[in-house]
């Protein structure tokens, strides 16, 4: 990275896809040589960053498993879809499918499907896994006070926050686990290949598997909070070279960052 720091077109070399992050970030650092190190940082790290929505990754460092008390299906009846979120529902089904984030079932399990509109008029997709997460066993492995991370960031004065790209659909459920996830729509009966929200485990999961990825890291230079993660430094020279230690990583292990929710 020394070399390219004294290169000064790299700003014109930052692929499409990072610009936006580059002028944001760059408002808050002084010099031409601490700029061009970010430019630098972010060209050598362009396969860290989704380049679109469907940009998804692949993470097999962990599974989730659903760990059920007893093996009796849970099979709820389909709802009525509003009529207001008729189309949103087979968009949201399709984009799916095509993602590889589900696939049709034949499960003897069902769930049903609920719309949300959100603040911005968008839709949330959402299985009602209530049933189902009340007969999982649960899983105690803890996410982080928030206490004790403010207390971590008490000291340092450079902060980069990063957010991943739909993070819990870079973990695979497991394969034996899959027809419990299955939901019912109009369209059929599909179950989840990639991990779905609602799912009671699924923070767990997940916190364990940043954990392991950024493993040495957490408490010393890092914060994580499921799939958000804020770096902490005294100075921004040595906050670039941490900022390279835990891209390399992310992207080693098949995650994908969202560009615009990073700063």
């Amino acid at each position: 990275m020394g070399q390219l720091s004294s290169d000064p077109t790299l700003k014109e070399k930052i692929p499409e896809h990072l610009e936006e992050l580059y002028d944001r970030s760059c408002k808050n650092i002084e010099g031409t040589d601490l700029k061009n190190r970010l430019a630098a940082l972010l060209i050598k790290h362009k396969d860290a960053f989704a380049r679109n929505k469907t940009d998804l990754g692949k993470c097999a460092i962990v599974k989730h498993k659903i760990n059920i008390e007893n093996s009796v299906p849970i099979r709820q009846p389909l709802r009525r879809t509003p009529k207001g979120f008729e189309g949103e529902e087979e968009q949201h089904l399709y984009e799916q499918l095509d993602n590889g984030v589900i696939q049709p079932s034949a499960s003897a399990w069902a769930s049903p499907v609920v719309l949300v509109r959100k603040k911005d008029n968008t839709v949330r997709w959402c299985i009602d896994y209530r049933k189902l997460n009340n007969a999982t066993k649960k899983d105690a492995y803890p996410l982080p006070r928030i206490d004790t991370c403010l207390d971590c960031l008490s000291t340092a004065k450079v902060f980069s926050t990063l957010d991943l790209q739909s993070g819990y659909w870079r973990l695979e459920i497991a394969e034996e686990d899959r027809h419990k996830t299955a939901f019912i729509t109009k369209y059929g009966l599909f179950e989840y290949r990639k991990m779905p929200f609602g799912l009671c485990n699924a923070p767990s999961t997940f916190q364990r598997c940043m954990e392991l990825i950024l493993k040495g890291l957490q408490w010393k230079t890092l914060l994580i909070y499921l799939d958000d993660v804020i770096i902490y430094s005294s100075d921004v020279q040595s906050h670039l070279d941490q900022l390279d230690v835990v891209l390399t990583r992310l992207h080693g292990a098949g995650l994908k960052l969202k560009p615009s929710k990073c700063d």
